[in-house]
Parts: C-alpha cells; sequence; structure tokens
C-alpha cells in the first residue's frame, strides 16, 4: 500500500474511533439525571406533576437534546393537563448541559397545548418548594404552532382559543416576568395579529391571574370572512391585565368598509374594551365611530351564547351628530344618497350567532330626528298635493329636490326589512304621518297613513268642482284644524313610488263621520 493511501486508511480509522467513542460516552453519560433534573424543576416551577416519555441526545447538527411526551399537570375528567408538548429539542454545548446550572441557549417546541382550566387552580398539587430552583438556564424557547385554550368560568359557554403559529419567549423562567413575542390567529375577522410585551410570574395558585401586557398590530384583517361584511381592517393598541381578565385600549381603521346591500363608508375607530374570562366575553366600555362627516358612539358586550351557538353582539348606539346620508350608505348602493340632512339618533342594536349575512340576523329598535332633511330626487312637497286633490288617483313621485322639516320616526330592524313604527314630517302647508316598511334587500317601500292639509278639499280642488267639493269639507276636515285628512299609501322600489288616496284604508273615525253624513234622516 502506497503512503498516501495508508495515511488516508489511518484518519478514517481514527474518525471512526472518536465518533465511536464519542457515541460510547454519551451513552455512559445518559440522559437519566438530566430528565429527572428538568421534570423536578418544571415541576417546582408549576406546582404540578409532571411527566417526560423520552429524553435523547443528538448530534444532527450539534449536539443537544430531544425529548418527547412532555406533559405538566395531570388529566381530571374531561380536563386535559395544563401543558402538553410533543416535542422539543434543546441546544447547547456538552459544557452547558453539564455545568450547574446547566445552560441553555434555546429550546424549540412542536406540538405546545396549553389548558387553561377554569377552577383556576392546578390540576394536580406538586409539593416541590420553587424557591431557589436553578437546575436549568433556558435564554430563549421558540415555539410553533401552538394553541391556548382558556376555560370559562361559566360552564355553560364554550372557552376562548388562541391559534398561536409562532412564539417565543426570553429569558424563560416561569418564576420571573418574561418577555414575549408572537403571531396570533384571529378567526373572525380573520387576520393575523401581532403582539409584543411582558408575561408572568406564572400564578401557581391560579394560573387564570397570571400577569400580561403588550401591545398588538393586527394588520390586512379580511372583514369578508364575516357573511354579509367587506373591507380590510387595520388595527392597533396595548393591553393590560391578565390571563382571564384584559383591558384593551385601541384604534381600527377600515377604509373600504362595507354591508354587500350598501355602499362603501370608509371608518375609524377608537376603543377601549375588557375581555373577560367567561367565554371570552367582551365588554365594550366605549367605541366612537369616526365616519367621513359624523360620528357614532357605542358601549354593549359580545357574549358567548349558553347554547354554544357563537358569539352575541349587544350595542346601545347613539349618533350625536350623525350624518344620515352615511347611515343610508350602509344600506343603500345610489351614485347620491337619496337623503341627506344632520340627525340624531338612539337605537339598541344585536347581531346573534348563525350562518345567515349580518344583515339577515341584527335587529335594533331605536329613533331617530332630522330637523331639516333633504331629498335628492324627491319633490315631496308637489307629490303629496297632487295625491291630496281629492279628484287625483294614482301618482308616480315627482322628481327633483326637495326639503322636509322635523323628520322624526321610531323604528325596528328584523329579518333585514325597517319597520317604522312612527315617521312624522312636515313640508309646506301639510304634516305627513306614516308607518310601514322598507325591505334593505329589495328597496321596496310599503307605507300608510295620512296627509293632514291646511287647505280643504274644495280649496284645493280647480275652480270647476271647487263648489261641488264643498259637501265633503265636513267629512275630509279635521275640526279645529281645518283642511283636510287624506288617507295615502306609498309603495314601490325605492327609485319608482307610486303614491295615492288610500281611501279603503281610511280609520274607523272617518268612517264613521261619512257613515253618518250618508245616513237617511229620519
Amino acid at each position: 500500500m502506497k503512503p498516501r493511501a495508508r495515511r488516508v486508511v489511518l484518519a478514517a480509522l481514527a474518525i471512526g474511533a472518536l465518533l465511536a467513542l464519542g457515541a460510547f460516552a454519551l451513552r455512559s453519560f445518559g440522559t437519566g439525571r438530566i430528565q429527572a433534573q428538568l421534570v423536578e424543576q418544571l415541576a417546582a416551577w408549576f406546582g404540578v406533576d409532571v411527566t417526560l416519555d423520552s429524553l435523547e441526545w443528538t448530534l444532527n447538527p450539534g449536539l443537544g437534546l430531544v425529548g418527547h411526551g412532555l406533559v405538566v399537570g395531570t388529566s381530571v375528567g374531561d380536563t386535559p393537563p395544563m401543558i402538553r408538548i410533543a416535542s422539543f429539542a434543546v441546544g447547547a454545548s456538552f459544557d452547558q448541559l453539564t455545568a450547574e446550572p446547566r445552560k441553555v441557549g434555546r429550546v424549540e417546541l412542536e406540538g405546545l397545548e396549553v389548558h387553561i382550566a377554569r377552577n383556576g387552580g392546578a390540576t394536580s398539587a406538586h409539593s416541590g418548594d420553587r424557591a431557589g430552583i436553578a437546575l436549568f438556564v433556558i435564554d430563549e424557547v421558540l415555539a410553533t404552532n401552538a394553541k391556548v385554550t382558556i376555560a370559562s368560568k361559566d360552564p355553560a359557554k364554550l372557552p376562548r382559543i388562541y391559534e398561536i403559529p409562532r412564539l417565543r419567549l426570553t429569558p424563560v423562567d416561569p418564576t420571573t416576568s418574561m418577555s414575549y413575542e408572537a403571531l396570533v390567529l384571529n378567526p373572525q375577522p380573520r387576520g393575523e395579529v401581532e403582539a409584543t410585551g411582558a408575561f408572568g410570574p406564572w400564578d401557581r395558585e391560579s394560573p387564570q391571574r397570571t400577569p400580561i401586557s403588550g401591545s398588538y398590530a393586527f394588520r390586512d384583517a379580511d372583514m369578508s370572512t364575516i357573511k354579509g361584511l367587506s373591507g380590510t381592517l387595520q388595527s392597533q393598541g396595548a393591553f393590560d391585565g391578565s390571563v382571564a381578565e384584559m383591558d384593551v385600549i385601541g384604534r381600527a381603521s377600515i377604509p373600504d368598509f362595507a354591508l354587500t346591500i350598501g355602499d362603501v363608508v370608509p371608518l375609524d375607530v377608537d376603543f377601549e374594551v375588557r375581555v373577560g374570562d367567561k367565554g371570552g366575553d367582551i365588554r365594550l366600555e366605549t367605541i366612537e365611530v369616526d365616519l367621513p362627516s359624523g360620528h357614532i358612539s357605542a358601549s354593549g358586550h359580545v357574549s358567548r351564547t349558553v347554547d354554544k351557538s357563537g358569539r352575541l353582539i349587544f350595542l346601545d348606539v347613539t349618533g350625536n351628530p350623525a350624518r344620515v346620508e352615511e347611515l343610508v350608505s350602509f344600506a343603500v348602493r345610489a351614485d347620491e344618497p337619496p337623503i341627506a340632512g344632520a340627525m340624531t339618533f338612539e337605537t339598541v342594536l344585536t347581531i346573534p350567532p348563525g350562518e345567515e349575512s349580518v344583515v339577515d340576523r341584527m335587529g335594533a329598535n331605536g329613533k331617530f330626528a332630522i330637523a331639516e332633511a333633504r331629498f335628492s330626487n324627491l319633490d315631496v312637497q308637489k307629490t303629496l298635493a297632487k295625491v291630496s286633490q281629492v279628484t287625483g288617483g294614482e301618482v308616480e313621485a315627482s322628481e327633483g329636490e326637495d326639503v322636509v322639516s322635523d323628520l322624526q320616526g321610531a323604528f325596528e330592524i328584523k329579518d333585514a326589512a325597517i319597520a317604522f313604527e312612527r315617521l312624522t314630517f312636515e313640508v309646506p302647508g301639510m304634516q305627513v304621518a306614516l308607518v310601514g316598511t322598507y325591505g334593505l334587500r329589495d328597496g321596496v317601500v310599503d307605507m300608510r297613513g295620512q296627509v293632514q292639509t291646511e287647505r280643504t278639499a274644495s280649496e284645493m280642488a280647480p275652480d270647476a268642482l271647487s263648489k261641488w267639493l264643498q259637501i265633503l269639507d265636513p267629512v275630509l276636515g279635521t275640526g279645529e284644524k281645518g283642511g283636510m285628512a287624506v288617507p295615502i299609501s306609498i309603495q314601490g322600489p325605492r327609485n319608482k313610488l307610486s303614491f295615492k288616496p288610500d281611501w279603503q284604508g281610511m280609520t274607523d273615525g272617518w268612517k264613521a263621520r261619512l257613515e253618518r253624513m250618508l245616513a237617511p234622516k229620519k
């Protein structure tokens, strides 16, 4: 064998021998003591029993440890253990892993599941004393695809669940406050929340009381993941509190917000909310919504339903001042809003859970007032004057602009329709009172009521008929007010309304007066 070849063979044998010796040394050193110390330290930290299925040395890519089946706490009935980790990898040098205390640079976790029980305590107590425990010093923990479940104090409600694709903790010691960076998935509206802040120290007696604080950024959330809405949400803010309950202050912007039945209305929202421990219930302390030309204030709550079907949204909403054209734009698509004007309103808005669109689920009860409302394509006074002429029949709405005064109403929203329990307004020479409905989806109007005029039937009729209609003035008149009361109906799609006298819809009082007048004299 040539000298060069002999040297190569000797080198290969030497490397093989070193590897074999290293493997023998690792096996000889073993992991039993390290595993026992790791279990001891975790049990002391969390105050519960800890088990670890296996712990092995690894040389890929460098020296380290790989563990499987780490469980912190024990199952009690349907309640899972507090922490489960499918596998973890520890990266450290031999010197670090054999020093006292053992030094660990990074721990990577796969399949992390955290469950905070509703009783607030540990599922299994541990007698270890955490004071002075420092068997391991861990610089950093990285977790991927983690899930945190926080049970509700109300057993009838579902827990709060957080999906966390990425989590980083530094330095790692549950007996002190730790810094964290997390990426959290928000289910509705769907999007990613980036959060940074401080977590801990861990409360062994009641993990739900463990402190947490920080700031967040919620970017490019897709509002269309909520059926019936569209737009992209951006939000940022800060929070402070505990795992169970925290206060959140923030601001959100949705420049392209829209209900699917209406036009785009940009929204900027400032809010203060409290996230509670009853299944993720949220108390909405203050919600301030800035519209392009108006403002809306709200407060209320978002709560899990007892039947566990989802969340119920309840809001007390006021607008002062608001613009009716902006509110109408939520439900109407038009080049120009059909009505405009400064308004005040108050309503109770509810959105129950369900698979249907928000428009079909939402309900409201409220009232509003508009001192002067301008109709952009309807001459209200001219149209009502035609209808109020006794000789007139059905007429289409006259085109043009018009202003009505003191427009007020009470309404209810249900099953994608607005039911007006009372709608009143004035135009020169007339007072109008209506009841009826407006379909949010089809835009169909069905209203009935009366027009109270200042002039009598004979005064409004052409000269040739005036004297003949004087006989009807007492029938249609309204006593001291004079003038007459004409029953009307307004029906059809909003862009092609039909107005007509509704004599069949006369009130019992009118009918009785007419019957008395026409009855044969005794």
